[in-house]
């Protein structure tokens, strides 16, 4: 099985796992599908991987009609998004099922310890079962609890 790590800003975090933002919107169409786990990494200044989510789907729509579909769970409001795809055509969702926050959170750090030089993508990468990461994501959990088994 194959996950998805997920650069993600504090905000729309915080809004997936505590509001109703059910969409992460994203400027370049996603390589995946429906159906992939997507493990959560926060950005600066939190710099952690904090819980998952299941994609449902990719949208992609112009700006316009991606609006109207996902509006009242875009976790932002219409200015902050024609600002996110100011110049461009089409704009792209992730539906996002199943958010869990995890009990244990995996900092930068206690990734770069296993993997020195570790640098977490700009917007999202693909992690196998044998990744580093995922061995992390592992033995932290072992260690501390708080972590589902989701790959």
């Amino acid at each position: 099985m194959r996950a998805v790590l997920l650069s993600i800003k504090p905000k729309y975090v915080e809004r997936i796992f505590f509001s109703n933002k059910r969409y992460e919107l994203r400027r370049q169409k996603p390589g995946f599908n429906g159906g992939t786990t997507i493990l959560v990494y926060s950005t600066k200044p939190d710099r952690y991987i904090i819980g998952h989510f299941k994609s449902v789907d990719v949208i992609e729509e112009t700006i316009k009609e991606l609006w109207n579909k996902v509006e009242a769970y875009a976790g932002m409001n219409y200015q902050e998004y024609r600002n996110y795809f100011n110049g461009n055509k089409l704009a792209y969702a992730i539906k996002i099922a199943e958010p869990v926050l995890w009990g244990t959170q995996i900092s930068l750090e206690d990734i770069r310890c296993a993997y020195p030089g570790y640098n977490p993508p700009q917007t999202y990468h693909y992690l196998d079962r044998d990744h580093p990461v995922i061995k992390v994501i592992r033995q932290v959990g072992k260690e501390n609890g708080g972590i589902p088994c989701i790959i």
